[in-house]
């Protein structure tokens, strides 16, 4: 009985996970443990291959701020190998490059993928570390100028006879009548009129009234002036250049909420 029953029932011993002793004395991992699975995986895995070594080449010409610039790359080269090239030909790095070719190349994704043939043009946007320095240096000194200029204007003209309350903290309705008590750089008494029904602002002085389409007013600028922050210093950009901002001093800061919203900027 005892024979059968050891024929018929697995022992306690062959349940137990074999383990082996490795050379330096340790205890190897149990057969099928999950270090040794990961082991496998591991072992399995395979690095990711940008470019099949056998991929044909394609040449390439990619525009940058026009420059044209000759390359060679396989086919199945991924774009952020090509980004890689162009940062060492044009000096713009990776993260700052934006490759387009019928829209926006993905880092990821391959040339073959994306369609790119022999002869292709690709357009490269993106600017070097100097050149951004160099933008922002032309911001400062475009900045310090503006506050050079507005200073001349307030110590010259200083503060209109017809002057409009300001009321600090408060968001107001433009009111029905033309927004007056404020002159521009030139010191000339200006008053402003929301021509809603058209979207045209009127910007009128005593020798003249402009008639801007709203639509055209770029961007809009605006400031306390120091010292006198119930009012402030507004720039209408009516062009695509900083050279065409339209600069009005002593606004009442409850109505430049007012001003921006109806303007849409």
């Amino acid at each position: 009985l005892p024979r059968a029953m050891s024929e018929d029932h697995t022992t306690v011993a062959e349940m137990q996970p074999q383990t082996s002793i490795c050379a330096d004395g340790d205890e190897a991992a149990p057969e099928g443990s999950s270090a040794t699975q990961e082991a496998a995986e591991e072992a399995a895995a395979e690095p990711e291959v940008e470019a099949d070594a056998d991929s044909p080449p394609v040449s390439l010409k990619v525009i940058f701020n026009k420059r044209k610039i000759d390359l060679t790359l396989p086919v199945s080269a991924k774009v952020i190998s090509l980004k890689r090239q162009l940062q060492e030909l044009t000096g713009v790095p990776v993260d700052m490059q934006k490759l387009m070719f019928r829209g926006l190349c993905h880092d990821d994704r391959r040339l073959s993928e994306l369609g790119v043939g022999d002869g292709a043009k690709l357009m490269l946007v993106g600017s070097t570390p100097d050149s951004l320095a160099s933008v922002r240096r032309q911001d400062a000194a475009g900045e310090a100028a503006d506050r050079d200029l507005h200073r001349r204007v307030l110590d010259k003209y200083g503060r209109p006879d017809d002057l409009t309350p300001g009321i600090l903290n408060a968001n107001l309705p433009l009111p029905p009548a033309p927004l007056s008590g404020m002159y521009n750089r030139q010191g000339a008494k200006v008053r402003l009129t929301f021509k809603l029904e058209i979207d045209q602002l009127w910007i009128g002085t005593k020798e003249r009234t402009n008639k801007i389409p709203m639509s055209s007013i770029k961007r809009i600028v605006s400031e306390p002036i120091e010292g006198q922050e119930a009012h402030h210093i507004v720039g209408l950009q009516l062009g695509t250049t900083e050279q065409s901002m339209y600069w009005l001093y002593w606004v009442p800061c409850q109505y430049v909420r007012a001003i921006q919203t109806t303007i849409g900027t």
